[in-house]
């Protein structure tokens, strides 16, 4: 999947010392499909089979949520460090499959989550207050992918009339403790000035809801 743009708001509280980091990542199909042509030695025989494979969020988008993470000011700079304020949760996921083998058509549907990274990626690390209650300034995020292992593999696992045998892993091949693993790294931009939006009347004044858009997020 290739990432097109995002809507984060940020919920920062600088009298309780909190930051939380909210929103959709909006993406473009790489490709409509993945399709995998493989054969198969059955009883002396070759037998090909046809895979065509399609994946996509459940929700269209990927949404995400911090929580709302602590922040400490840096006597030096003056900026607020944000230590644990990781994208952990991407949601549910919907794909199906259809295989082509021996003159006849299988189909079938999958779902799954990936809710709880072994390796969660680090949002933005950084936030200035200069500007506040206005504006704010984030910088610092993640240079390294968030790692999940999936929750369940293999995702199909099936055997045809012919015998052809589809099995189907999430993820890819990473040859360490976890060898399937699915990685997420959106690529943020280095740094992003957010707009304050006031906050509805129930807690108006505590923390301001900043609305910024994000281009270009590539995975």
């Amino acid at each position: 999947m290739n990432w097109t743009d995002g809507t984060e708001e940020v919920y920062f509280d600088p009298a309780h010392q909190t930051i939380r980091q909210t929103g959709p990542f909006a993406y473009a199909a790489s490709a409509e499909s993945i399709v995998l042509k493989e054969a198969e030695m059955i009883s002396n025989q070759r037998v090909s089979g046809l895979v065509t494979i399609r994946l996509a969020p459940a929700a269209g988008v990927l949404v995400f949520d911090t929580g709302p993470a602590p922040v400490t000011k840096d006597p030096v700079s003056g900026r607020y460090r944000i230590p644990g304020a990781f994208i952990g949760n991407l949601g549910s996921f919907n794909g199906s499959y259809s295989l082509i083998t021996g003159g006849r058509t299988y189909s079938g549907e999958f779902a799954y989550n990936l809710t709880a990274p072994n390796v969660p990626y680090p949002a933005y690390g950084f936030v200035s207050s200069d500007g506040y209650p206005d504006s704010i300034t984030l910088t610092s995020p993640g240079n390294t992918p968030g790692i999940y292992n999936p929750p369940q593999n293999p995702i199909v696992d099936f055997t045809a009339a012919n015998g052809y045998h589809l099995q189907l892993q999430l993820g890819y091949y990473s040859g360490g403790s976890l060898p399937w693993v699915e990685a997420f790294s959106p690529q943020l931009p280095s740094t992003l000035i957010a707009v304050a939006v006031p906050e509805p009347d129930s807690i108006a004044g505590i923390c301001f809801i900043l609305s910024i858009l994000l281009h270009r997020i590539r995975r």
